[in-house]
């Protein structure tokens, strides 16, 4: 995986955490449209994130890259694919109490070193697991959601 894919995204929120706030005032969750599929089926996946603090918050809210990863039973990263994305920085603010959905579609690409290689996963059980990348907090990662692809 390209270090640049990650570091980016998240260098824009290194900032200090606000005093007290923390990923647990932004639980973060995964939909998928289904939990079956085959390498090559469209898949959509909605991650929802809700400010449970009391003030606004400002998220990343760039759809490039996805703000979800693929990850093998081991845990490791294995989509989706590397896109090429442009170096830009779209914010985006939350009220207390709102909740801000990005959608994506995959269609079982996993992740490989040259963005315009397109490979698909072997058939085999994954988590997709969204994050939202939020000031001065950083990456805050959802709990995921368990899909099969099929050969």
């Amino acid at each position: 995986m390209r270090l640049s894919y990650w570091l980016y995204p998240m260098s824009l929120f290194a900032a200090q955490c606000p005093k007290g706030v923390g990923p647990q005032d932004f639980p973060v969750v995964t939909r998928v449209s289904r939990e079956d599929l085959r390498a090559g089926d469209t898949l959509q996946i909605t991650v929802e994130m809700t400010n449970r603090t009391e003030s606004t918050q400002s998220i990343n809210a760039n759809q490039c890259p996805p703000q979800f990863v693929v990850l093998r039973e081991d845990g490791a990263v294995v989509g989706p694919a590397a896109v090429p994305c442009v170096a830009s920085a779209i914010n985006a603010t939350v009220p207390p109490g709102e909740t801000v959905r990005m959608a994506f579609t995959w269609r079982g690409e996993m992740n490989t070193s040259n963005p315009a290689e397109r490979t698909f996963l072997q058939p085999g059980a994954y988590r997709i697991q969204g994050f939202a990348l939020v000031s001065g907090v950083g990456r805050v990662n959802g709990p995921g959601v368990d899909v099969v692809i099929h050969p």
